[in-house]
């Protein structure tokens, strides 16, 4: 009876072991939110190179967005650069013409998580932009339209701090609380490890 209790207890003691320390992934440092943002600024304009490609045809760009999101067309122009047969700032030289506007762009946090049972809290992070543009051709619009992209991945609670730019309003958002529930057990299930581990001692000493 004495080493059916013993075996019992010591296989009890190996499983909180176990996913106490298997409870965690690693997770490397994450992209901060205004990283995250620009990438999503160049998927859009990757999907919209397709459109402006024309042969010997230059593109001029006329580019608005709200003050506070200027920062993301120097991105956005390098970016198109790149499938684009030259981009040139006299609208007169253009045979193709992209009226774009960025309208919004930001973050937002969600959902709330333990990674494993003793693991780093995580956030859901939401990140999106959006905006429309008209693009024209011969003098003609040929295209009008609006776009919404979004991308949604997860981040160390605590590294929120780190990954917002205090400077731009954009790239902040309210964080929520943590969830009460982790936060009451992990004391409940440490204290718990910690009594089988004495009473498997005691069980040992006593044989």
């Amino acid at each position: 009876m004495l080493g059916f209790v013993k075996n019992t207890i010591r296989n009890i003691l190996f499983t909180l072991v176990t996913v106490a320390v298997s409870a965690g992934t690693i997770f490397g440092q994450s992209k901060t939110n205004l990283e995250v943002l620009f990438g999503l600024m160049n998927k859009e304009a990757a999907a919209l190179s397709p459109q402006l490609q024309s042969d010997n045809a230059k593109l001029f760009i006329d580019y608005s967005s709200p003050n506070d999101l200027r920062i993301f067309k120097n991105r956005f122009v390098t970016e198109l650069d790149k499938y684009c047969n030259g981009i040139t700032t006299v609208q007169s030289e253009a045979g193709t013409i992209l009226d774009f506007t960025l309208e919004k762009t930001g973050v937002k946090y969600t959902d709330t998580f333990r990674d494993g049972l003793f693991g780093d809290y995580l956030v859901e992070r939401e990140s999106t932009i959006g905006g429309s543009y008209n693009i024209s051709k011969n003098g003609s619009v040929t295209v009008s339209d609006s776009f919404n992209l979004s991308q949604v991945d997860t981040v160390k609670y605590d590294e929120i701090s780190s990954l917002e730019n205090h400077s731009l309003p954009f790239t902040r958002n309210e964080v929520p609380d943590e969830p009460f529930f982790s936060s009451l057990i992990e004391p409940v299930i440490a204290i718990g490890s910690a009594v089988v581990a004495v009473l498997l001692f005691f069980t040992i000493r006593s044989k």
